[in-house]
């Protein structure tokens, strides 16, 4: 393991190098079909990057494109739902958590973060599946 270990630092390493000789597209270039088309790659998507809604910044429930249009986020997202874009408290959980372990693979191991969270999500399913038939089983 030891061999494989160091043939991956050396490839990281290498990965890492030729990135930083990359060149970054500018702002004005995003909404380029060119470089959309790498992103967007699905065939459901192709109508949509001939005139692409490019976000430039949001906050709470709000949103302003890259040419500063005002949007409302009647959608939001994955946990924007619950707290809003920008919001201080997840912020600061956030930089206060990144200061401690940033990432922690289950491969590896875990951390006490990560099986207090897991400890909550089985006692919440609990409480709402030991309600139906079979729940007993969480």
């Amino acid at each position: 393991t030891h061999t494989h270990t160091s043939s991956l630092w050396r490839l990281s390493r290498r990965a890492y190098s030729a990135a930083a000789r990359l060149e970054m597209i500018a702002d004005s270039q995003a909404s380029d079909v060119k470089y959309l088309k790498q992103i967007f790659v699905r065939d459901q998507m192709a109508e949509w990057s001939k005139a692409p809604l490019l976000m430039a910044k949001a906050d709470g429930v709000h949103y302003w494109d890259v040419d500063g249009k005002h949007y409302w986020d009647a959608l939001s997202g994955i946990y924007t739902t619950s707290v809003g874009h920008n919001n201080e408290r997840v912020k600061q959980a956030i930089r206060g958590q990144l200061e401690v372990l940033h990432f922690s693979p289950p491969m590896h191991g875990t951390n006490p973060i990560a099986v207090r969270l897991a400890d909550i999500i089985k006692q919440c399913a609990s409480q709402n599946l030991a309600r139906r038939p079979g729940g007993e089983q969480v």
